[in-house]
């Protein structure tokens, strides 16, 4: 029901899903869910143990998806969009304001947050990273030069994974406006558990 010109029109879980879903989230056993889809999904406040969005993985998606459920590979992946609430909110760009007053941003709505469900570079893994020591190589930097920001990340978890490290900036003062939120750079890195790196 995802297509090019053949999407629906709303978030809703097609037929009696979410009616299936609530039943079995319902019976108080952990449940995950493992969506198959290409774009947001309302599961309307379904409590399930785990999301795992899958998207559309190919051909070695089922092997993909089971080493992921089995925890034979860790997930690190991040959101590449932000995950709108209604289609109503759309288009959600991570680096605009959707309001015309700074704070809040998400306020474009008097009956609901306008805020999206999973903002643009969103992601959980079965570790946590920590961060610290964020450093950059100089304290200004002329118009059109460059400067170099590094920090320390530790896996705290129990086991491997991967991190995508991310940059956001936000121009405080200025003559022009810019994005509240804007990703100038990220970086992909694998730490063993409880190591530091870089």
């Amino acid at each position: 029901m995802i297509g090019e010109g053949g999407s629906r029109s709303s978030f809703d879980l097609p037929g009696r899903q979410q009616e299936l879903l609530d039943a079995v989230v319902g019976t108080g056993k952990p449940v995950i869910i493992v969506l198959y889809s290409a774009r947001p999904i309302d599961l309307k406040g379904t409590r399930a143990a785990a999301i795992l969005d899958m998207w559309y993985p190919g051909t070695e998606g089922g092997t993909a998806g089971a080493n992921l459920l089995l925890g034979k590979a860790v997930p690190g992946g991040k959101l590449p969009f932000s995950w709108i609430r209604s289609p109503a909110h759309a288009p959600n760009y991570y680096a605009q304001l959707i309001s015309h007053k700074p704070e809040p941003a998400q306020g474009r709505y008097w009956n609901e947050s306008s805020a999206p469900t999973y903002p643009f570079g969103f992601g959980l893994s079965y570790t946590d990273f920590g961060y610290s020591n964020l450093r950059l190589d100089r304290a200004s930097i002329p118009v059109g030069e460059r400067i170099g920001v590094s920090v320390d990340v530790t896996n705290k978890g129990r086991v491997a994974g991967d991190e995508v490290v991310q940059l956001y900036i936000h121009q405080r003062q200025g003559t022009s406006a810019r994005p509240v939120r804007e990703l100038k750079g990220f970086q992909r890195i694998a730490l063993e558990a409880g190591k530091p790196g870089r």
